[in-house]
């Protein structure tokens, strides 16, 4: 069974992004019917992609709603930081009491109420 080496899958997917609507289609068209010939790549094909989508996700989480505009700082604060690309997506987490947690598969940003209440116990402990 033949690998595909996770750097040249990421290199790929980083230039079908960069293609035009109608190209990136006929590319992704032409990948699905060379899918269903070589099913043997579909497995390892399938991981990479979760994998890829998931390096560019970001979660937001907040301890209650937030308005608009403040949730557009703290996305675009997110973006400075991070990179243009990721996408961020934004869900409630009461546990958080205040403040907010932004994580993805690379990193983790805590700015809540509750984590900043775990580390004052964590050190009070030691």
């Amino acid at each position: 069974m033949r690998k595909i080496s996770k750097k040249k899958l990421n290199l790929f997917f980083e230039k079908i992004k960069e293609l035009p609507k109608e190209k990136r289609e006929k590319v992704l068209k032409n990948l699905i019917s060379l899918l269903k010939e070589k099913r043997f790549l579909l497995p390892t094909f399938l991981k990479e992609l979760k994998k890829f989508k998931r390096k560019n996700e970001v979660f937001l989480f907040f301890a209650k709603r937030q308005s608009e505009e403040i949730e557009e700082k703290v996305k675009q604060k997110m973006r400075e930081i991070f990179g243009h690309k990721k996408i961020i997506k934004i869900e409630i987490d009461p546990e958080l009491i205040g403040g907010f947690l932004a994580k993805s598969c690379e990193f983790c940003v805590d700015g809540s109420v509750k984590g900043f209440l775990e580390k004052v116990k964590k050190l009070w402990r030691s």
